[in-house]
């Protein structure tokens, strides 16, 4: 079984040569000259057709978003790249499927996670000055065409009505509730013969049913279209189980979350998946992740922890004022009960901070 689910992890994302590889194969940036050196070689260029890589991009981005099947192009490799052209190649794909954040919430990692390509055949030619590469490709996707796509998406987000909710992590939470709440986590097996399951399109049309990555791939389009920043990540949980989560971004600090009924993570810190592992180590130092879930120990909810919610929750317990207090930040060991046990957890907290 495992195995089976690690041969479909693998499809869900872009080819990095003819064979399959795990978006995260991407996730590394390239910078490239993007200027023709001469005159005499854009004239070749403007002849034979040679897009920059600028254009090169561009053309891969049009083909993934519209789900085209097959393209074939031109483009102009810069000094050194001629050593490993397929490898220049493929920084391209990345560049073509790179974050955008809120900008572009149907691209990034909603295009990483459900579409792959094939290099069926690639030339390398030496132009007057500078090679270029010539590149026939195959383009296949887990997700349905665009229009049913979009249509599944947005009959779920224009429910969600999140334009009327100011404060983040209340749009998170409803996001995270209508998932949790409406979409049946259903794994990949064995006799699962398509890929819908790990599709946002699974999660958000009629049907309701997906695997983890489904999930993710939902939360990330809607959080993004919301105007929240989202990834989509990608490990094994301490039981060696494969599993996608989210990361958010809620002011200054980002959370994991996995909105997945059989997880049920909402908003985490890097303490809680210490057991986790992760296929890019490097997200953790890209993004500002907090160490603890959201709102820990802060007892008084003004987004501060200091000595403040330490009086608040003495105050609390003795009973002596009408205090008001935040459970989710008072309940430091979350097992439902606001107490003495808490209270010095969050002495411990001061003290080491």
């Amino acid at each position: 079984m495992k195995n089976m689910k690690k041969m479909i992890a693998m499809l869900l994302c872009v080819l990095l040569l003819v064979g399959l590889m795990p978006a995260m194969a991407f996730a590394e940036e390239v910078g490239f000259a993007e200027s023709i050196s001469t005159e005499n070689e854009a004239a070749f260029a403007a002849a034979k057709g040679v897009l920059t890589q600028s254009e090169a991009v561009e053309r891969l981005y049009s083909d993934l978003t519209s789900r085209t099947g097959t393209d074939s192009f031109s483009v102009y490799l810069t000094s050194g790249q001629e050593s490993n052209p397929v490898n220049a190649f493929s920084n391209l794909v990345n560049r073509a499927i790179a974050h955008a954040g809120t900008e572009d919430p149907a691209a990034g990692d909603y295009l990483a996670y459900q579409s792959s390509y094939e290099l069926i055949d690639h030339t390398l030619v030496k132009g007057n000055v500078s090679y270029y590469l010539e590149v026939e490709l195959s383009f296949s996707y887990t997700m349905p065409a665009a229009e049913e796509d979009d249509a599944a998406f947005w009959s779920v987000y224009n429910t969600l009505n999140l334009s009327t909710i100011s404060d983040t992590q209340e749009k998170v939470a409803a996001i995270y509730k209508y998932l949790n709440e409406n979409v049946t986590y259903s794994p990949m097996t064995d006799i699962d013969t398509e890929y819908v399951k790990v599709t946002a399109y699974g999660a958000l049309s009629d049907n309701h049913e997906a695997d983890t990555l489904g999930f993710a791939l939902a939360f990330y389009r809607i959080a993004l279209t919301a105007g929240i920043d989202a990834r989509v990540v990608y490990g094994y949980d301490p039981e060696d189980n494969e599993v996608y989560w989210n990361l958010v971004q809620i002011g200054d600090n980002w959370y994991l979350l996995n909105a997945a009924s059989c997880y049920s993570d909402y908003l985490r810190g890097l303490n809680d998946y210490a057991g986790y592992y992760w296929s890019d180590e490097e997200l953790k130092t890209e993004y500002n992740i907090s160490a603890n879930r959201y709102g820990y120990a802060d007892v008084n909810g003004d987004s501060v922890v200091n000595l403040q919610d330490l009086l608040t929750l003495r105050r609390y317990l003795a009973g002596i004022d009408d205090i008001t207090i935040v459970e989710r930040g008072a309940d430091m060991n979350e097992d439902t009960y606001v107490n003495l046990k808490d209270l010095l957890m969050l002495k411990q907290v001061l003290a080491n901070a």
